[in-house]
Order: structure tokens, then C-alpha cells, then sequence
């Protein structure tokens, strides 16, 4: 199975704004350095969350449907909308799983896709490893004010250190003030090991 970013988010959960007035900046000379920062202190917490934080849309494909009528876990929380589901046939043809014959509960973290009573999964070609594919939006939200603040403050210590720190980390490093602010909102289920290229 196999995860792919389609669209990125069109805004960051941090404005460059309140990320100088944290680092007590002033002036315009680092504006694209801590332009960078942000997307990258983002991402750094996307991945140590399991989340999507602003809403993105992504693509998971695996090589065959679970059996019957048992659920695909969505990767990426929150799921905000399943945009569509699509298929290759046992013989090779593209079709489409309609979105009416699925229930769907964005409640649940991960988000469920199942078939409904009266229908099943359909059987894949074999040997495909991209016998499906979903694709989906995922996320709080579609602002920043809609990021849980713990988690906006986690990225501000992030890019905090990053800044200041920004030739003796060669990756991101996250100390155990950011890590207690994103415990609340990690979603480490093994159910999406797969997805995520941890699994087998």
C-alpha cells in the first residue's frame, strides 16, 4: 500500500506574523528563511502526529480491498471528505466504487470507508499493487485558527529551536515541551502501518 499528497494545503497553521513576533524579529531579511521554516516545522509535526493538519487531499492505494464488508482505515486524520474510490477489475478495466454504496464515519480517528449491508468490496485484478485507490481530504480544517493551539505552539517551540539552532540540527528536533503539546493529538494506530510504509 502507498500513500500520495495530490494537493497541499493552501495555507500554513502559522502566519509569518506571529512566528516574529515569537522569535522577536523585526525587519524583512529572514521572511523567506522562516517562510521555509513553518512549511517545514508543519510537515515535521504532520509526521510525528500521523495528521493531516490544514486540509490537503491525498491519495491511498493498496492491491486489493479488505474482504467483504470490513472497513479501509483513512489514513491521515482528520477525514474531512472521501472525494472518490476507484478500481481495476479481475479483467484490468478502471471502474468506480460509487460513494453512495459506502458508509462513511469521519468521527472515528482513523476515519472508516465500509461498504453498505447490500453491497462488498470488489475483488481487484491480481498481481497489482494498485488494484485501488481512494482518494480523500484530510485535516482540521480549512484556516489556521481551525489547528488545535497546543499543537500551533509545538511548531512555534519547533521553529523556535530551528532558527536558532539551524547548523548543528541536521534534521528537526523535537524536546519534550513540543512533544507533551502534540501527545493529545498523536494518532499512532497500527492499523495504518501499511499505509504509512512501517508495515508489511
Amino acid at each position: 500500500m502507498g500513500i500520495k499528497l495530490i494537493t497541499a494545503p493552501s495555507v500554513e497553521p502559522l502566519d509569518l506574523a506571529t512566528v516574529k513576533l515569537q522569535l522577536r524579529i523585526e525587519g524583512t531579511d529572514e521572511d523567506a528563511l522562516l517562510t521555509r521554516l513553518i512549511k517545514m516545522a508543519r510537515q515535521h509535526v504532520e509526521n510525528i502526529t500521523w495528521r493531516a493538519l490544514i486540509e490537503q487531499t491525498w491519495e491511498v492505494s493498496g492491491a486489493r480491498f479488505p474482504s467483504a464488508r470490513k472497513p479501509v482505515f483513512v489514513p491521515k486524520p482528520r477525514l474531512r471528505e472521501v472525494v472518490s474510490i476507484s478500481y481495476f477489475d479481475t479483467s484490468g478495466a478502471s471502474q468506480t466504487f460509487a460513494l453512495a454504496n459506502c458508509h462513511i464515519d469521519p468521527t472515528t480517528e482513523p476515519g472508516t470507508i465500509r461498504p453498505k449491508m447490500e453491497f462488498v468490496w470488489p475483488i481487484t485484478q491480481l498481481a497489482r499493487p494498485n488494484g485501488f485507490t481512494i482518494q480523500f481530504k484530510a485535516g482540521y480544517g480549512t484556516a489556521a485558527a481551525d489547528v488545535p493551539e497546543t499543537v500551533r505552539q509545538a511548531m512555534l517551540l519547533l521553529i523556535g529551536d530551528l532558527y536558532r539552532c539551524r547548523e548543528d540540527h541536521p534534521a528537526p528536533y523535537i524536546d519534550s515541551a513540543c512533544r507533551a503539546l502534540l501527545l493529545p493529538e498523536t494518532v499512532r494506530d497500527d492499523r495504518l502501518l501499511t499505509y504509512l510504509g512501517d508495515g508489511p
